[in-house]
C-alpha cells in the first residue's frame, strides 16, 4: 500500500515541525507574571502581590465580616471572595480574625483600615523587598514587617509590633500604641507619641524621637536612659533600647542620659539636661537654659543653642562658644567650634508640616497627625468644647460641637493626663452644627479614684470621620469637675 505523504507548511516544513517549533516557543517564551490574588482560607483573608510589579494596596471593611481589597494593579479574586472590577475585590467570610498582606517584590504601599472607626481589627503586612510604605488604621491591631529596603512603617492605636527589615526605616505609631518598634539593621528613624512603646534600634545608627509628641499631644518633658528600661516617655513607660545611638527630645524640659556608646542628645526647646554617659558624646542643648554634662574622660561634643546655658566638661571636650558657663578641671581646654546637628529626621519634620493652629474657640485643642485634617476647625472636624469634663454617675461627660459643613461619626478617648491610664471611650454621632455630649461609661473603681481626685486632669482623644471618609484627629487636657 503506498503511504500518504505528509502535508508540507508554506515553507516546504512538515506539519508535525511546525508543531514542535511552535512547543519549543512557546516553552522558551518568558511567563506572564502572575497577578495579585486574593482568597479566603479559614477565618482569615490573604492578599498575595503578583511578581515583578509595586502595588499600592487600600483595605477597608464594608460590613461585619466583609473587606474590600483594591490595588493599582489587577487583582484576581480567589475562593470566598467576589470580583468587583479588575482591580477590586470584596472577601466575605464568617468569624474573619486576620486580614494578612504578602506585598512581595517592587516598591508597594499598603494602607489598611486608615478610614475605620471601630473595634480592633488584625492586620498582618510583608513588605518583602524594595521601598515599601505601611500604614494601619486608628484601631488596627498589627503585625507589620517592611522587609528589606528602606520603609516606612506607621501603626494606629491598636497593639502588635512594627518591624521595619534591612534598611533605613522610619517608624511610627499611634498615641495609645503598646508594642514592639524594631528597627532592624539600617540607620532607622523612631517618631515616638505613645506610652506603651518598645523600641529596639538593631546594628546602624538609629534614633528616637519625641519632638512629634511636644507638635502633637503636649509640650510636657519627656525622660530618656539609655538602660534598657521601661522608663521613659512622657509617661516613662517606653522602653528605648539601649541599642539606639540618638535620641531626640521636644519643646519640654527634657532629661536625656546616654550610655557607654558614641551617642548624641538633641534637647530642642526647653529647659533639657543632657549627660551622654560614657562614651564621645554629641550633646545639642538647643533653644532654652540646658544644663549639660560631658564629664566622662571621652572626647565629647557640646553645642548649648539660645538661651542662659551651664556646661561640665573634660578638658578634651570641644565646647561651642554658645555655651555661657563652662566648668572645667585644670589645664588647657581643647578648642574649636563642634558641628551642631540641629534638624529633626524626615519622618520627624513630615509629622510636624501636618500640624495646624486650632482655631481661637478651641484653645487648647492640639492636631495630631492622621488623615484629613485639624480637629478644632470649623471647616475640618469636630472641636472640643469647654475645659473641663463633668463626672455625673457612672459617666464622665464631654462637650463636643461639629462643623456646620459636616456630620461626622467617632470615638472619644478619655485617660488620665499624668499616668496616661486609659478611663474610657465611647463612640458618637454628630449633626452637622449641632454641640453634643458625648458620655464615657466608667468601672466603679475608676468613678471612686475620680470622685476622691477633684484635682485631676483628663486627656480627651478625639478620632472623626466625615461623609467622604477623611478621618482627622485632637487632643485636649481638660480639668474635672
Amino acid at each position: 500500500m503506498k503511504l500518504a505523504r505528509p502535508r508540507r507548511g508554506a515553507r516546504g516544513l512538515c506539519l508535525p515541525h511546525l508543531l514542535v517549533l511552535a512547543l519549543i516557543v512557546l516553552l522558551a517564551a518568558p511567563a506572564a507574571a502572575a497577578a495579585s490574588r486574593a482568597s479566603v482560607t479559614g477565618t482569615t483573608i490573604q492578599y498575595t502581590a503578583g511578581a515583578d510589579e509595586s502595588n499600592d494596596v487600600h483595605a477597608e471593611p464594608v460590613a461585619a465580616g466583609s473587606f474590600r481589597l483594591t490595588d493599582s494593579a489587577a487583582l484576581a479574586a480567589g475562593s470566598g471572595c467576589t470580583q468587583d472590577s479588575p482591580s477590586q475585590v470584596t472577601c466575605t467570610a464568617a468569624g474573619v480574625d486576620k486580614v494578612a498582606f504578602d506585598l512581595s517584590d517592587g516598591d508597594d504601599a499598603l494602607s489598611a483600615f486608615d478610614n475605620y472607626i471601630g473595634e480592633e481589627a488584625k492586620v498582618e503586612a510583608s513588605g518583602g523587598a524594595g521601598d515599601d510604605r505601611l500604614v494601619a488604621g486608628v484601631y488596627t491591631n498589627t503585625a507589620f514587617d517592611g522587609g528589606t529596603g528602606n520603609d516606612k512603617v506607621i501603626v494606629g492605636d491598636g497593639g502588635g509590633s512594627a518591624a521595619g527589615g534591612a534598611g533605613n526605616d522610619q517608624l511610627e505609631a499611634g498615641v495609645e500604641f503598646e508594642g514592639l518598634l524594631d528597627g532592624g539593621s539600617g540607620d532607622d528613624t523612631f517618631a515616638l507619641v505613645g506610652n506603651r512603646q518598645t523600641v529596639t534600634g538593631g546594628p546602624g545608627q538609629d534614633k528616637a524621637s519625641y519632638f512629634s509628641w511636644s507638635q502633637c499631644c503636649s509640650p510636657s518633658a519627656v525622660r530618656v536612659a539609655l538602660d534598657g528600661a521601661a522608663n521613659d516617655g512622657p509617661f516613662g513607660r517606653d522602653d528605648i533600647g539601649d541599642d539606639v545611638e540618638v535620641v531626640e527630645g521636644g519643646s519640654g524640659g527634657d532629661a536625656l542620659t546616654g550610655n557607654g556608646a558614641a551617642n548624641t542628645l538633641l534637647g530642642h526647646g526647653g529647659a533639657d539636661d543632657l549627660n551622654g554617659g560614657g562614651g564621645a558624646d554629641n550633646h545639642q542643648g538647643g533653644a532654652g537654659n540646658d544644663r549639660i554634662d560631658s564629664r566622662d574622660s571621652a572626647s565629647d561634643s557640646v553645642s548649648c543653642g539660645p538661651g542662659q546655658d551651664s556646661v561640665a566638661a573634660d578638658l578634651a571636650d570641644l565646647v561651642g562658644s554658645d555655651c555661657e558657663s563652662v566648668s572645667r578641671p585644670p589645664g588647657t581646654p581643647a578648642t574649636g567650634e563642634p558641628t551642631p546637628i540641629d534638624s529633626p529626621s524626615p519622618l520627624v519634620v513630615e509629622l510636624a508640616r501636618t500640624q495646624t493652629s486650632p482655631p481661637r474657640a478651641n484653645v487648647g485643642t492640639t492636631a495630631e497627625p492622621g488623615q484629613g485634617g485639624v480637629l478644632g476647625s470649623s471647616s475640618a472636624g469636630v472641636g472640643i468644647s469647654g475645659r473641663a469634663a463633668t463626672l455625673r454617675g457612672r459617666y464622665l461627660r464631654v462637650r463636643l460641637a461639629c462643623p456646620s459643613g459636616a456630620r461626622l461619626t467617632g470615638v472619644v478617648t478619655l485617660s488620665n493626663s499624668r499616668s496616661g491610664r486609659k478611663l474610657g471611650s465611647t463612640r458618637f454621632r454628630c449633626a452637622a452644627g449641632r454641640t453634643i455630649v458625648a458620655r464615657v461609661r466608667l468601672t466603679a473603681r475608676t468613678r471612686r479614684l475620680l470622685s476622691g481626685s477633684r484635682s485631676a486632669r483628663v486627656r480627651v482623644r478625639v478620632v472623626a470621620r466625615d461623609g467622604s471618609g477623611d478621618v482627622t484627629r485632637a487632643t485636649r487636657i481638660v480639668r474635672l469637675r
